[in-house]
C-alpha cells in the first residue's frame, strides 16, 4: 500500500462515503489523481478503517533505530574515554550494553 498521511487516508474514506452517494473505488482513485492511490490501496484503506476503527499506522515490530546524533555522541565518548565499559556506555546513553553501537571497534 503507498504510504499516505493521515490527512489523505480521512480524504479517501470521505470521499467513498459522501453524503448519500457512495462512489465505487476507482472513482475515489480518479478523484483523488495524485498518482495515488491505487484501488488496491483504497480497498486495503478501508478495510483496515473498518477492522480497526482507525486509520493510523500500528507501531512497526523489532528492535528502534539509535538515532544518528546519539551514535555521533556515543563515538566522541569511546574516543575520549576508550577504557569506559559497554555496560557504563549503555547506562549513559539508554542503550543495551549489547547493542551494536556498545561494540568497541
Amino acid at each position: 500500500m503507498a504510504h499516505l498521511n493521515e490527512t489523505d487516508r480521512i480524504q479517501i474514506l470521505m470521499m467513498l462515503r459522501y453524503g448519500d452517494r457512495r462512489r465505487t473505488h476507482s472513482e475515489v482513485c480518479t478523484l483523488f489523481n495524485e498518482a495515488h492511490p491505487e484501488r488496491s490501496t483504497v480497498t486495503k484503506l478501508l478495510a483496515k478503517f473498518q477492522a480497526a476503527g482507525h486509520i493510523r499506522d500500528l507501531p512497526k515490530s523489532g528492535r528502534s533505530p539509535v538515532h544518528e546524533n546519539t551514535h555521533l555522541d556515543f563515538m566522541l565518548q569511546v574516543q575520549d574515554n576508550p577504557y569506559s565499559t559497554t555496560r557504563q556506555m549503555g547506562i549513559d546513553f539508554n542503550l543495551s550494553h549489547t547493542s551494536n553501537v556498545c561494540a568497541k571497534r
